[in-house]
């Protein structure tokens, strides 16, 4: 599912055991060509099957979506998209140059400490509390933080 959209950029809900490419029958690649079809497949009678056969990004000569970085097979997590190639680039850029901040949340399933705290937010909190979130204190800290969804 789309988290954030705006005119350079899509944040994508990524679920686990979705692979970014490749030739498998479901990817993101795949996922976000149907859901932002680039103008030649606008325009194509079987988009399906143009869209069944695409295996990498390139395989489009007029694709201009663009992950800006990976999550692994068997991870979720939000996914940066540039709608642009342009777009992409600066963002693939600050990751890489490490000019970009990241955060982590981890959904925890089995034991628990009990002297743990614990942080309970809903999907709509995330964005916000990742912008207050005191980074010099998370990195002193080890507070394990549980995310729960309503």
């Amino acid at each position: 599912s789309i988290i954030l959209e705006s005119e350079d950029y899509i944040v994508l809900n990524k679920p686990p055991d979705l692979r970014m490419d490749g030739d498998y029958p479901a990817t993101v690649i795949k996922l976000l060509t149907y859901w932002y079809p680039s103008h030649s497949l606008q325009i194509a009678t079987d988009l399906m099957q143009k869209i069944c056969n695409l295996t990498k990004l390139n395989d489009l000569h007029d694709n201009e979506i663009r992950p800006c970085h990976q999550l692994d097979y068997a991870t979720s997590g939000a996914l940066l998209v540039g709608r642009t190639r342009e777009a992409a680039r600066k963002a693939c850029e600050s990751f890489r140059d490490r000019t970009s901040d990241k955060t982590y949340l981890a959904l925890v399933h089995g034991h628990v400490d009990i002297d743990c705290p614990t942080l309970s937010i809903s999907s709509e909190q995330i964005v916000d509390w990742i912008r207050c979130f005191d980074k010099e204190r998370a990195n002193k800290s080890k507070v394990n933080r549980k995310q729960t969804f309503k």
